[in-house]
């Protein structure tokens, strides 16, 4: 009997081991969940920057070869 008792109390320390396990598991997973979200708003951001960053270099090459046009033909 004494021994029975000995194997239910490891049965349960493994049970609640693997219940833990179990929890920090998904804790980690929507962590990682989380932080997989965040880089992917941040790298819509940034594609959004370099959209208006490529506008604005593109209208001041225009501006400066319409200026160099206009000087050349003057």
């Amino acid at each position: 009997m004494e021994n029975d008792s000995g194997v239910q109390r490891v049965l349960e320390e493994i049970r609640d081991t693997l219940r833990e396990q179990v929890a920090e598991y998904r804790r980690v997973e929507n962590e990682s969940l989380e932080i997989q979200r965040r880089a992917a708003a941040r790298q819509e951001q940034i594609g959004a920057l370099y959209r208006q960053y490529v506008l604005v270099v593109g209208a001041v090459a225009v501006g400066v070869l319409v200026l160099i046009f206009y000087l050349y033909t003057r």
